[in-house]
């Protein structure tokens, strides 16, 4: 197998060829005239005049999945397939056998990718012996993405113009008192212990929580309802 590094590199390029396919079918007036200047060279029958014009239909869990969840599948696919390494997602569920294999999810937060607020990710791991070795969130409407590899530290960067230019973590010697949540769940747990400690609360949705706790501005997040 190829070393961490190349597997690394190989993701992220995977992670933002998907968010690209996914801003294919986004566009909202309040985000910076950059993204807004790219989208204004796709074509409406793409993009619809709006820039939103995507389909969406519901899985079995009756959770949705839009034309970009699975456009994004398909460039994760296509950019993975040279590492010879089979892929888990929720379009090819592999058997309990695979010892190593990319775990993906194509557009997490697709709920707010429809609502329009900016909150969804790309998400990739490569699951060694039932434990993740390297692990990559990217951030299309902001360009962040984070990355880590099995023993070393996380690393933010700025994707922009084809070129990823390194960020500075918060190095900050302790979290803020801050307790991030669920947008949407209905716990009110985390409300009532961030209250009792006198914490505040964030509440975000998708994987974009865990950066948020990597670049240390808060402390822990919570949740107390099932997760598969």
């Amino acid at each position: 197998m190829q070393n961490l590094n190349e597997l690394l590199r190989l993701a992220k390029l995977a992670a933002t060829k998907a968010g690209d396919e996914i801003m294919k079918f986004y566009a909202h007036k309040g985000f910076d005239d950059e993204i807004l200047a790219a989208r204004s060279t796709l074509s409406e029958s793409v993009c619809g005049k709006n820039g939103r014009d995507f389909e969406v239909n519901l899985k079995t869990d009756s959770s949705p999945v839009t034309s970009a969840d699975l456009a994004a599948n398909a460039a994760i696919f296509e950019t993975l397939k040279s590492s010879q390494i089979q892929i888990c997602s929720e379009e090819k569920i592999l058997g309990e056998s695979a010892r190593t294999f990319w775990l993906i999810d194509p557009l997490d937060g697709t709920k707010d990718f429809i609502e329009g607020s900016g909150e969804f990710c790309v998400c990739i791991a490569l699951i060694e012996d039932g434990r993740p070795a390297l692990g990559v969130i990217y951030v299309p409407v902001t360009g962040e993405i984070y990355s880590a590899a099995k023993g070393e530290p996380t690393q933010k960067e700025l994707y922009k113009n084809g070129s990823f230019i390194p960020q500075i973590l918060a190095a900050k010697e302790r979290a803020p008192q801050t307790i991030i949540s669920g947008k949407r769940g209905k716990n009110v747990t985390a409300g009532k212990l961030a209250t009792a400690l006198n914490f505040d609360i964030a509440r975000l949705s998708s994987a974009i929580k865990y950066c948020r706790i990597a670049e240390n501005l808060a402390g822990a997040y919570m949740r107390y309802s099932p997760s598969s």
